[in-house]
């Protein structure tokens, strides 16, 4: 599969696996840091070519989706004609992502925006997908609400590389009628990028694990092998350790059974000159 595919590619590079895990747990980890008891809350992740919404109660994944929305295709939606003073303009790609990137979703219809293009335009050729962003959300809580009998989710994070849009979450506050807010992270994390490395390091070995069972059983049976050269070496070096000592007091015994010898001939001759002195 391509989780196989992507080990090998890692594998040709000297790097090991040696744990796969996934943002939408991770997140959860980052959710229990805030400390809120029993808060239903969301998590929206928008990247590039996939959204994804994950429904937390506790900080525990109860709910998660794909939705029908990312970052490319807003900024394709606004490659269509925009109707201006001068006449229909069509942006390439590059433009739409830069007028995107400069002013997200326009909150006055009445400005005008750049080069005669006017925020009406723009969100009217946004419209379409990010009505369809807010009804899929409505849905996803609605289900979440009332087929696992909790509450509908009280907040929803914003992460990922779309999460940087402007308005984005004015937007969809105002449409859902939650509290709206990007994903909690230490300042130096820009949530936009380095969310889900920092949910994976804050979740740690709690978190769940992807990795194949087979390359698990292989990293077991190299820790087992390790383990048994370490108890071989280990029991090696004790046995020559008492060799050595049984050798050692070896021959301090046949050096005290030698002067011992020495010291009973030493006396039988003292014996025999005295009784010669005697007699």
């Amino acid at each position: 599969g391509s989780m196989d595919k992507y080990i090998s590619v890692l594998s040709s590079c000297g790097i090991e696996t040696v744990r796969i895990s996934n943002a939408s747990f991770n997140f959860g980890g980052v959710l229990r840091s805030l400390s809120k008891e029993s808060a239903v809350e969301a998590v929206l992740d928008l990247g590039y070519a996939e959204a994804t919404l994950s429904i937390y109660k506790n900080g525990r994944l109860g709910f998660v989706r794909p939705l029908p929305f990312s970052s490319d295709k807003l900024t394709r939606c606004l490659c269509a004609a925009l109707a201006t003073d001068k006449g229909p303009i069509e942006l390439s790609y590059t433009e739409a992502e830069e007028l995107k990137r400069s002013f997200g979703i326009p909150l006055d219809e009445n400005a005008v925006l750049k080069d005669n293009i006017t925020a009406f335009h723009v969100i009217s050729l946004m419209r379409p997908l990010l009505e369809g962003l807010t009804r899929e959300l409505t849905r996803s809580f609605e289900y979440f609400a009332s087929h696992l009998k909790e509450e509908r989710p009280s907040a929803l994070y914003i992460t990922g590389g779309g999460a940087d849009l402007k308005n984005l979450g004015v937007f969809l506050k105002k449409e859902l009628g939650i509290r709206v807010e990007p994903l909690p992270l230490p300042g130096l994390i820009d949530p936009s990028r380095m969310s889900g490395v920092f949910a994976a390091l804050l979740t740690g070995a709690q978190g769940i694990d992807l990795l194949p069972r087979e390359i698990k059983a292989r990293k077991l049976e190299f820790i087992e092998k390790v383990s048994l050269r370490i108890v071989a070496v280990a029991l090696a070096s004790i046995f020559l350790f008492s060799f050595f000592v049984v050798k050692f007091q070896a021959h301090d015994y046949n050096k005290r059974l030698k002067n011992a010898r020495l010291h009973m001939e030493s006396i039988a001759q003292i014996k025999a000159l005295k009784q010669k002195i005697d007699s």
